[in-house]
């Protein structure tokens, strides 16, 4: 559907808007009493989201490209139905970031928060790539919280092993004053060391590139942030996987989207199902991956 059709069909006076932010790319922008937020339909990737009087929640890179066939270097992609690199497939992370969704609904609810229904199904692209038989819709509530609900369905006449994440880059003072909490006591797989397991005994801080997927985990997550006088947190559901990732300086200029010096100023702490918490769809089966992102006051 073009992206006129689109503004006529959904575009709500005042609070939303669609528009292309580069040709044939349309994006939905929210601006509503709690907070203003935009959404890519290419991905249905959320790329930003800022609740009145604080700072931008998540990060996306000043170097991103907005073009078909390529994830947005920040904001929330959707990692399906593999997460990382597949034995079997080029595509890393799967492939539904890399294509253009259904945009099903447009609500603004009666305490003026936004709700936001897009879906994907398997088609003769997603099908050359993964044989199988599905159907994702993706729930975003735009409210004084920011909150993501990820429906799965196995439309396949055989159970499938899904791994998945909301691949999150959140936005950071400065990463040298940064600290994830939550997942003390946890063990993890560390990507930078062969995948050796380990188990994190204190808060997260950062000083070198870190890569590290946290199994077994479903509790809150927080991100504080000094500089800011915030913190983040991260309310989970049906979510037992964490990923914590800053590349750090060589990596983050190795990449062409990434800007120069951006890795000082973001964070990825990911929700998600991943290694050995991999979900198990029986046939017609479904899951619902979520997190509820809000933004709270350090106590003095």
């Amino acid at each position: 559907m073009k992206t006129a059709e689109l503004a006529r069909r959904f575009a709500i006076d005042k609070r939303v808007r669609i528009r292309e932010v580069s040709p044939h790319y349309p994006i939905i922008e929210i601006n509503n009493a709690h907070a203003t937020a935009s959404i890519a339909l290419h991905g249905a990737q959320i790329l930003r989201y800022q609740p009145r009087g604080q700072a931008p929640v998540l990060w996306v890179s000043k170097d991103a490209v907005y073009a078909e066939g390529k994830s947005v270097r920040g904001g929330v992609p959707i990692c399906w139905p593999w997460f990382g690199a597949h034995p079997a497939h080029k595509a890393s992370h799967g492939f539904v970031r890399n294509g253009f969704w259904r945009l099903r609904s447009i609500a603004q609810l009666a305490d003026d928060s936004t709700e936001i229904v897009l879906s994907l199904e398997d088609d003769e692209r997603s099908r050359s790539l993964w044989p199988v038989s599905f159907a994702l819709e993706l729930r975003v509530l735009v409210a004084q919280s920011l909150s993501l609900s990820l429906t799965m369905t196995n439309r396949s006449e055989i159970p499938q092993t899904i791994t998945a994440a909301l691949h999150s880059y959140f936005y950071v003072g400065d990463i040298a004053s940064t600290a994830v909490l939550g997942l003390e006591q946890i063990e993890y797989l560390d990507a930078l060391q062969d995948f050796q397991r380990f188990t994190q005994f204190n808060e997260i801080r950062f000083d070198a590139e870190l890569d590290r997927i946290y199994e077994h985990c479903s509790a809150d997550e927080w991100i504080h942030d000094e500089l800011l006088g915030r913190r983040i947190r991260l309310q989970k559901t049906n979510s037992r996987s964490t990923v914590v990732w800053n590349p750090w300086i060589k990596k983050s200029a190795s990449m062409s989207d990434f800007e120069a010096g951006g890795y000082r100023h973001m964070v990825c702490v990911e929700t998600g199902n991943i290694a050995s918490d991999a979900v198990d769809l029986a046939p017609g089966g479904s899951h619902t991956l979520g997190v509820d992102i809000s933004v709270e006051a350090l106590s003095s």
